[in-house]
């Protein structure tokens, strides 16, 4: 933008421009005008879009930045828990970038055997409130076709301006409208590998 402004613009002078250009209700200098007000704004429009561009890949490759960007709203990371009356544990991939929170996630039986896995088809944080909701897709082990549900979690924080450390709630397959009720703790900001994730998660939930 700078070269542009530097270099180009000063070259549209109205001298520079052909009397034949000019139409009867349009003078040169009107032309020149409205063409350095163009390229100005195309090249502010360019400039902005690079550096976003830069600033949205930097942040997404370096992980340290996530929580000071996000705050209380930072959830990404690798959460476990239990749920059931025949317990099965959870493992959780949040993903999070400026304009999506994806979760992957997985859960085990007493064998250690995959009883579903789901993927969240839109997510949401709630920061006020403390509140995370999101609808999913979920195949579940036993079943042929996948099933669609909500969930709905309250984190547990050391504060407002804090990021969450703990969620309680729910989760609701649409086939039923059962509840299953979760408890997860987060044990990691990067993506512990599911069978390490698995471990813990048995040893914090026995």
């Amino acid at each position: 933008m700078f070269a542009i402004i530097e270099y180009v613009l000063p070259m549209f002078q109205a001298s520079a421009v052909s009397s034949g250009l000019s139409i009867s209700f349009v003078t040169s200098a009107q032309l020149v005008a409205a063409s350095k007000l163009g390229l100005t704004a195309l090249a502010t429009l360019g400039t902005y879009k690079v550096i976003a561009s830069v600033l949205i890949k930097s942040i997404d490759k370096i992980p340290y930045v996530k929580p000071f960007l996000f705050g209380p709203s930072y959830v990404e990371g690798t959460w476990v828990g239990k749920f059931g009356d025949h317990p099965k544990w959870s493992v959780e991939h949040f993903e999070q970038t400026l304009d999506s929170i994806v979760i992957r996630g997985y859960a085990f039986d007493q064998n250690g055997k995959k009883y579903a896995s789901w993927k969240t088809t839109a997510a949401s944080v709630n920061h006020a409130a403390g509140f995370l909701t999101y609808t999913y897709d979920c195949d579940l082990m036993s079943h042929n076709t996948p099933q669609q549900g909500i969930g709905v979690f309250q984190f547990e924080r050391l504060g407002a301006a804090k990021a969450p450390h703990r969620i309680y709630g729910y989760s609701t397959d649409l086939v039923d409208g059962i509840r299953t009720e979760n408890d997860e703790v987060k044990i990691s900001d990067s993506m512990i590998p599911i069978a390490e994730a698995l471990t813990q998660a048995r040893r914090r939930f026995p």
